[in-house]
Formats: C-alpha cells, sequence, structure tokens
C-alpha cells in the first residue's frame, strides 16, 4: 500500500467529571467522554433526584441538569428540569377521584418558569370546582413565586413545601387528595 504524506492526528479523548449543583454539595454524579472540554458545554444529564439527596423515596423524581461551565477535568451543571415520572402519576389515580391538570408560565425573581401540576381530588366534582381549583393553584404559584429566586424555587420544589402549602391552600375550596407540580422547566 502506499502510505500518504499526511498523518492523521489521532485526539485523545477526555473524561469529564460531571458534577452536580452546589445546592447538591457540589457531588459527582457522572462521568462523560469528549474530545476538548469545551464540546461538554450544554449538555444534559438527567438524574434521579434519589441520587443528588441520598433519599430513595425520591426516586420517581426527575432532575434534567445542564452542563454549562468546564474547569479542567470538571464540569459544572445547573438545574433546567424537574419531573415526576408519569408512572408515579399514574399509580396515584383511582376510580372515583377526579383527577386535574394544568400547565402555565410564572416568573420568579430572576427567571420565568412552565410549571404543570396534578391535583388529585377526593371524588368526582363538577367542571366548575375544577376550574376554581385550577384558578386558586395559579394565584398561589403568582403570589409564592414573586419574591422568591429560581434556586429557592428549585429547593422548596425538591423539599415538597411547595406541594403541602398548595395543599393547604386548595383544601379551603374542596378536599384534595395529592397536589404535585409534575414538570417544572426553566425558560431562557
Amino acid at each position: 500500500m502506499v502510505e500518504t504524506t499526511k498523518e492523521l492526528k489521532k485526539k485523545k479523548k477526555l473524561w469529564i467529571k460531571i458534577i452536580a449543583p452546589k445546592e447538591y454539595r457540589s457531588k459527582q454524579i457522572g462521568e462523560t467522554i469528549v474530545k476538548e472540554p469545551k464540546l461538554a458545554i450544554n449538555r444534559v444529564i438527567e438524574t434521579s433526584l434519589a441520587l443528588l439527596t441520598n433519599d430513595p423515596r425520591k426516586q420517581y423524581v426527575r432532575l434534567f441538569l445542564r452542563i454549562n461551565d468546564v474547569k479542567g477535568e470538571q464540569a459544572d451543571t445547573e438545574i433546567i428540569r424537574y419531573k415526576v415520572l408519569d408512572t408515579h402519576l399514574r399509580r396515584l389515580v383511582k376510580a372515583g377521584k377526579e383527577k386535574i391538570t394544568d400547565s402555565f408560565k410564572a416568573k420568579t425573581k430572576d427567571k420565568s418558569v412552565v410549571i404543570k401540576l396534578f391535583i388529585l381530588a377526593k371524588s368526582k366534582i363538577s367542571n366548575s370546582m375544577c376550574s376554581a381549583l385550577r384558578n386558586e393553584a395559579r394565584k398561589y404559584f403568582e403570589n409564592y413565586l414573586k419574591d422568591k429566586t429560581i434556586s429557592m424555587f428549585v429547593n422548596d420544589l425538591v423539599n415538597e413545601n411547595v406541594q403541602k402549602m398548595l395543599k393547604v391552600t386548595l383544601k379551603k375550596i374542596y378536599p384534595v387528595g395529592v397536589c404535585e407540580v409534575s414538570t417544572m422547566e426553566i425558560l431562557k
């Protein structure tokens, strides 16, 4: 065979450690392989909340993290999405109960978010009562988020403080069994 004068340079790929946000003690959540460290920026990683908090009861929650900076061989991440698995929500729905869902945009001090709610009433209810519960939930989030930053909101969401306070608020209108933020996505 004839050898070409140009030598093909093969660049060695690097393993980069993916580090969780500082709210989770900046622990390593995985590794990725890249040709150059800067190519890892904007990659999205999905992880279980149970892995970050060491609480196996939170296995039904997924966090989506985006790599926003690479320093040496470590990639820093930020949370871009919080999602409760559909299988967990389906398991909660039983016959004779009313499932209410809603999706809306809201603003925190620093960013806009899309929130999808899952509310389970203890029995079948009328459409007007469903609308009243949706409207009350929207008002609750509007008031709650106006003085919170996105990191404070995510922390309360992970600790289930938001869901507990929403349930107390909605019980004034109608007995509610489950109040869950099924999805929260941070808009750019």
